[in-house]
């Protein structure tokens, strides 16, 4: 019940990251009955989130009719690098033979290196502990709204900057963009 005797006792709640809290307590009793002398009041900090960033997409087949972009979003990310390409035979080939040996994913200056491959460096403006959300258009980097085929997106940011674990973080995402559908018959 409300009186069982407690050391500790947590709070939930919606606390938004980067701000501060007071929490206070005032008519409180110990197991002996005595009141708490006066009031005690103590101001909670809460830490900004750390920087992260996702490519939005899952699965590998996107339909064109969709004509959705695709969202790179981030969170108190100072910059990342965005490297979009149209991967021909030859590449999807390549990325195969890469994986089969153990190479590791595409990066952003896998991309760069290959025909039609941009890369942009992004500074989002979205403010502290807010998404920002770039799009990619997979119609741009195929070479138009009626182009079909395969398209590599990746990025790269810093993950924990300023602390001694900083590191390059990666993303990497790869898509097929076509009219065909997947069909089963049941019988």
């Amino acid at each position: 019940g409300d009186d069982a005797a407690v050391s500790s006792f947590s709070i939930a709640g919606r606390f938004r990251p980067g701000r501060s809290y007071t929490v206070s307590l005032g008519a409180v009793r110990d197991e002996h009955g005595q009141r708490l002398a006066r009031a005690w009041s103590k101001r909670v900090a809460f830490d900004d989130l750390w920087p992260t960033a996702e490519i939005g997409l899952l699965g590998s087949l996107f339909e064109p009719a969709a004509r959705r972009a695709i969202p790179v979003s981030s969170i108190n990310v100072e910059g990342f690098e965005l490297a979009t390409a149209p991967l021909d035979e030859g590449a999807v080939l390549s990325l195969a033979a890469r994986a089969r040996s153990g190479g590791g994913a595409l990066g952003v200056e896998d991309l760069r290196k290959m025909p039609g491959g941009s890369v942009k460096t992004v500074r989002p403006s979205a403010g502290k502990n807010r998404v920002a959300t770039e799009r990619v258009d997979p119609a741009a980097v195929l070479g138009g709204k009626d182009k079909r085929g395969p398209v590599a997106l990746a990025m790269t940011y810093t993950e924990k900057p300023g602390f001694r674990w900083a590191r390059e973080a990666r993303r990497v995402r790869v898509a097929q963009v076509t009219d065909l559908g997947i069909s089963a018959k049941v019988s």
